[in-house]
């Protein structure tokens, strides 16, 4: 047998009968040089307890010098228990010399001893020059489990557009303890034109009590592990419906979650592995929400597709992440979430048209059903009393050359593209908004 040794430094993770007011964290650094590998070789660490955690959040990154750092398994053995590092689904790089992990979650209980493991998948011999570390995170204790959601004062959300920005935990909530606020974590922040919402999952845990102390541990291991300027969703929605407001930086502010094809879209994570369980109701109600906002907000056909600067080049409007990737990169969202994709597109369409596209102003739903109808419209729009004097876009631009009289009070439409806009009557102040299906 070969006498294989991982060049690390072992540190005591000590954290004896104390409450985690704080995270913690711990990069524990790891490296091999020039060993032949064949066989399972154990790295030992010894860690103490986790007295008042609800969870204990791992990663793992490796840098080899060629490829054969993928033909590697990395395995975690904690009390008898082995956990598998999956290749992160989150991960943009090309580079086949680095290997980034998905997190593991590892139950708060007691444990003595960690061993990881690294194994030939082709079980072959070869030299390996490899070193990277384990991240190894806390939360702090989740006093209010049950907290609200709140908006803030100041929101991104356009006067113009009825689909409300829902409620949401924000970054200074969640992230308290890295001190965050509404800034993008390490500066300058770019910003992008959305045209496609992306739909992912975490892949990680489905369960919890401190779901705060879960959007915490991805922002962690996106900025340390993956080496990312933030964490990498817009948007994160637990099981229980709630939503949390992702990257810092503002409305439109660019993402890293889409294969390194992040222009032009907007990605939002629902918490949990759909490949093993399904979405809640009450997430999917939410992420109808908030797609609708988005959608509503930047005139986007939630059932329709267009053009990205990705793989394949041509997308849904709302997509699942491995829509945007070549073949086999990625299962994310998770074939539970995946499959629901098509009725989230008609649903949001949905939204949109019976709950957001109510009149900017008007009298009241009498006086709207007997001026303008149908709302929404497809092929034709009718005013009972007046002609149609403006008909714009939310950018302002003018599309009434576009209308065609269809008889004395109706008119097609059905040269106009869908989307959302913005009708005056000849002789009326009320501007009412529609929605061209």
């Amino acid at each position: 047998m070969y006498s294989i040794k991982w060049l690390a430094v072992f540190l005591v993770l000590t954290v004896s009968q104390f409450c985690f007011a704080q995270h913690k964290s711990w990069t524990i650094p790891l490296e091999l040089n020039n060993y032949q590998l064949k066989s399972k070789h154990d790295i030992g660490i010894k860690a103490s307890e986790f007295i008042g955690s609800d969870f204990i959040a791992v990663s793992l990154r490796i840098e080899g010098n060629d490829k054969q750092v993928q033909n590697c398994t990395f395995t975690l053995d904690v009390n008898d228990i082995t956990y598998t590092f999956v290749k992160s689904h989150e991960w943009d790089g090309d580079d086949q010399t680095i290997f980034v992990s998905d997190i593991i979650y590892l139950p708060a209980t007691k444990a003595d001893y960690w061993h990881l493991k690294a194994t030939s998948s082709d079980k072959s011999e070869f030299k390996i020059d490899a070193k990277g570390f384990l991240r190894v995170f806390v939360p702090e204790d989740n006093k209010t489990p049950n907290e609200k959601p709140s908006r803030p004062e100041s929101t991104s959300e356009r006067a113009d557009c009825l689909c409300p920005l829902p409620d949401y935990i924000g970054r200074s909530n969640w992230g308290s303890t890295f001190n965050l606020n509404a800034d993008i974590f390490t500066p300058p922040a770019a910003y992008t034109t959305v045209t496609h919402l992306i739909v992912h999952h975490s892949a990680g845990t489905n369960t919890s009590n401190n779901w705060k102390g879960v959007v915490a541990s991805i922002f962690d291991a996106h900025v340390h592990t993956n080496g990312w300027q933030d964490i990498g969703y817009n948007w994160l929605i637990d099981p229980n419906g709630v939503l949390y407001e992702g990257r810092g930086g503002g409305d439109n502010v660019r993402g890293a979650h889409m294969c390194g094809y992040n222009n032009n879209t907007l990605g939002v994570c629902l918490l949990g592995n759909f490949e093993i369980a399904s979405p809640t109701s009450s997430m999917l109600a939410k992420l109808k929400e908030l797609l609708a906002y988005k959608a509503c907000k930047e005139s986007i056909s939630a059932d329709g597709d267009g053009d990205i600067v990705s793989y394949p080049g041509h997308m849904h409007h709302i997509s699942g992440h491995k829509d945007g990737c070549s073949p086999n990169y990625t299962s994310c969202p998770g074939v539970n979430l995946y499959t629901k994709l098509d009725s989230m597109r008609l649903e949001t369409k949905r939204q949109i048209s019976t709950v957001c596209l109510a009149p900017v102003k008007t009298l009241n739903i009498t006086d709207e059903k007997s001026l303008i109808y149908p709302v929404p419209a497809s092929d034709y729009i009718c005013s009972n009393a007046f002609e149609i004097s403006h008909f714009t876009n939310t950018y302002g631009i003018e599309f009434s050359s576009f209308l065609k009289r269809k008889d004395e009070n109706c008119y097609d439409i059905s040269a106009i593209p869908s989307g959302l806009y913005f009708v005056q009557l000849t002789g009326q102040t009320l501007t009412y908004r529609l929605y061209k299906m």
